[in-house]
């Protein structure tokens, strides 16, 4: 409620340390256009325009043309420029998102200087193999790898552990233990990524004592053997009381295929058979909130530099659709866990008890884990500057969780006047900047820290 013009108060039903992050989180609307507004009228009636907010930037409903594109514009009478906070920031004039959805048209896009920018996500070849061409070259476009404490996401293909086989852990661990990322970072990833072993990863909460599940086929046969399948039939599929063990892995992105048919291989070649399903974006994530699978690739990203357990691990989860414990799990002392993690304000305890949580879920093996990229990666024209850091200490390129491109970078003038020059005559070459930005790194240490208040405790 509004006690007064400036002071708004929020009283929360709970006791959680959680809720002093959404009150400095809060984004106050008028009430006269609150009152009249419910869930289902939101999602109604809010698709394709935004409430008025007190941001530096408006969006006019001519400005969205649906399943293409949409511009911002910024306001010329941002009542917060001068604040220290946005000095600096909220530099262009107009900021435009395109939806394209090829991949190979985005990069010629870029190429031909019809986008500004490209962030490359989940497919190093393009980074390798596509950023390398003449515009690059002579600097007309550049690269950046930027190694800054943004958290890592988790990267998984998750078990529906309420079906059989999937409900026995010896299964579980057996299918990752042939999953054999190593040679997938070396032979596909050029080695820039580097294995998830933690549900949270290249943070202060993973646990040092995590298996890290190297391939490990003898053992993974053990196991399915412990757990019933030693037997074969006359194909060499491993069976269990007749029955083959075979598995559907869900998947909405055909880049992922070349690794998942090295899975695949792998599967065959100890007798199990790996079915690969490519369905829709939209599709995969129905069959995943509505538990419609055995097995599915998919990726938790990053909502909050301070992790939140429950939505995922707490068995209150489990058997509701549409949450994100969509493996199941169901954990008595994983729950204490969550439960005392929301109640704890101490950032150390809180720490120690994510290090305990992250070896009780590494346990149960309800994902496979892959792998992740320790740098975001971004194709630009060469007409940009930034700041130090390219991004904010845990910005990524959009800005999500901290300021990003769209908040921190702007035009050079000078920049931008030799790089239409360069675009007319094929002899200039422009300076390129460092392609790996490891300023944030360097300043406070490849794990991303609570508080910096924290290390500074007796």
């Amino acid at each position: 409620m509004a006690e007064s013009k400036y002071i708004v108060r929020m009283k929360a039903k709970e006791l959680k340390w959680e809720n002093f992050l959404l009150a400095s989180s809060i984004r106050p609307f008028a009430a006269r256009l609150l009152k009249n507004i419910d869930g289902k009228s939101y999602l109604r009636d809010y698709n394709f325009k935004l409430l008025p907010g007190t941001g530096p930037y408006i969006l006019n409903e001519s400005d969205i043309q649906k399943g293409n594109s949409v511009t911002l514009r910024r306001r010329k009478d941002y009542w917060a420029e001068k604040n220290r906070v946005n000095v600096g920031q909220n530099n262009f004039d107009e900021f435009k998102r395109i939806v394209i959805r090829d991949e190979n048209l985005a990069i010629q896009m870029l190429k031909k200087g019809e986008l500004d920018y490209y962030y490359v996500a989940a497919n190093p070849k393009v980074w390798i193999e596509q950023f390398n061409s003449e515009g690059f070259q002579r600097g007309l476009l550049a690269k950046r790898a930027v190694f800054n404490n943004y958290p890592a996401d988790v990267t998984y293909m998750a078990f529906n552990m309420r079906r059989k086989p999937f409900d026995d852990v010896r299964v579980r661990k057996a299918l990752a233990l042939l999953f054999n990322r190593s040679q997938i970072i070396d032979k596909l990833f050029y080695n820039l990524y580097l294995p998830v072993n933690s549900y949270f990863p290249a943070a202060i909460y993973e646990n040092p004592n995590n298996p890290k599940n190297d391939y490990n086929p003898q053992e993974s046969l053990k196991l399915l053997a412990e757990a019933g399948w030693k037997d074969r039939d006359s194909q060499g599929r491993l069976v269990n009381n007749g029955q083959p063990l075979q598995v559907e892995l869900i998947y909405a992105r055909q880049v992922f295929e070349p690794w998942l048919t090295v899975f695949q291989e792998e599967l065959r070649k100890v007798g199990i058979t790996l079915n690969l399903r490519l369905v829709t974006y939209e599709t995969a994530f129905k069959l995943e909130m509505q538990r419609q699978f055995d097995f599915v690739v998919g990726a938790w990203g990053v909502g909050s530099v301070f992790p939140n357990p429950r939505p995922e691990y707490h068995s209150e989860m489990a058997d509701m659709e549409n949450t994100n414990n969509i493996s199941g799990l169901k954990d008595k002392r994983v729950d204490e866990i969550v439960e005392k993690y929301d109640v704890t304000f101490d950032p150390k305890e809180r720490t120690e008890l994510l290090k305990q949580l992250d070896g009780l879920l590494t346990a149960h093996y309800q994902y496979v884990l892959r792998w992740y990229d320790p740098a975001q990666r971004v194709a630009f024209s060469n007409r940009f500057g930034m700041p130090k850091g390219t991004f904010s200490r845990v910005g990524d390129y959009l800005g999500t969780l901290a300021p990003g491109i769209p908040q921190l970078w702007w035009v050079d003038p000078e920049k931008a006047q030799k790089l239409s020059k360069a675009r007319s005559d094929n002899s200039m070459e422009l300076a390129l900047p460092p392609v790996d930005d490891k300023y944030w790194q360097e300043q406070f240490g490849k794990a991303q820290k609570e508080t910096d208040v924290q290390s500074r405790k007796p």
